[in-house]
């Protein structure tokens, strides 16, 4: 009896915290989605990133000192240019997090 007044208790604690949750998250990520992407100019080094099984190709801005995640490196062959200064017109795709986390970029043209 006592079990079962406890699960009662606790289920009833799970419900309200479920329907209380702040649901700011769920705006953000719907705002994001409407928001059109940035386009930017970055002249930089490609450079590979990470360790094997999450590696990514990264360029880092002269011009400002950012560094940026490429997300579609395959289509323009990127990789082929690791080490190379290259000039590329890109979209913003999300912003840096923090350290080890930086902005997510699309590029859209290669200028070199």
């Amino acid at each position: 009896m006592i079990r079962a007044l406890i699960m009662a208790t606790v289920g009833l604690w799970s419900l309200s915290a479920c329907a209380s949750s702040d649901t700011s998250g769920v705006s953000a990520i719907q705002k994001s989605e409407t928001t059109v992407a940035q386009s930017i100019i970055i002249r930089g080094r490609l450079s590979l990133r990470g360790s094997t099984p999450h590696s990514y190709l990264n360029i880092k801005d002269i011009d400002s000192g950012s560094s940026y995640k490429i997300e579609n490196s395959k289509s323009f062959g990127l990789s082929s240019k690791q080490n190379q200064m290259i000039k590329i017109k890109a979209e913003i795709i999300s912003e840096a997090v923090g350290p080890g986390l930086p902005s997510v970029i699309r590029v859209v043209q290669l200028i070199i």
